[in-house]
């Protein structure tokens, strides 16, 4: 019997005219750093006002509605809010279970972008290049002032019809009634 691969499938989750992933990557304050570099902590806790959420995990539905527990962010920000000259972002990363190979151990965070040799440190693609990269990948183009951010899950598991029952039975109620911010 000849087994057919079949083709992953992917899920967008596209959001516009917000104020994107801004700030350094790889500072721990930034948006940027919050939704694809830290797992856990307690941030927003300590913010000023309700903005939902307190430990970090809730950013983890995206990775567990992924059959290779694997994520893309791509994200356009206002020249007002870069800094050094970027205002675009793409990166990638992976929840994998903690490992162990060749007598070294691993944590399971896996990061598609620009590998630093001398730190170690993964760095996002940015500006013209995320750009380019982000198209190959079908996302739709910010290039042109259309800032905010887009997550490409790959492989994704959710059904069609049970997230649109959970939009209108959870996220419409909230909106209709003010309860999003």
């Amino acid at each position: 019997m000849r087994q057919i691969w079949k083709c992953p499938s992917i899920f967008y989750i596209e959001d516009y005219k917000t104020h994107g992933l801004y700030g350094n990557p790889h500072a721990s304050d930034s948006h940027f750093h919050r939704l694809l570099l830290s797992l856990g902590d307690d941030a927003k806790v300590h913010d000023v006002g309700s903005t939902g959420g307190s430990f970090g995990f809730g950013k983890t539905v995206y990775s567990a509605n992924s059959g290779v527990h694997t994520i893309i962010a791509y994200t356009s920000f206002n020249d007002s809010r870069a800094s050094d000259g970027i205002n675009s972002r793409l990166m990638g990363c992976a929840f994998l279970a903690k490992h162990k190979y060749e007598d070294k151990e691993y944590t399971g965070r896996a990061w598609l972008g620009r590998p630093d040799d001398a730190s170690g440190i993964v760095h996002p693609f940015e500006n013209d290049e995320a750009h380019m990269i982000a198209e190959k990948l079908g996302f739709a183009s910010r290039r042109h002032g259309e800032f905010g951010t887009s997550i490409l899950i790959i492989d994704c598991s959710i059904d069609m019809e049970d997230l649109r029952k959970s939009i209108e039975d959870w996220w419409w109620p909230r909106l209709c009634e003010d309860g999003l911010d």
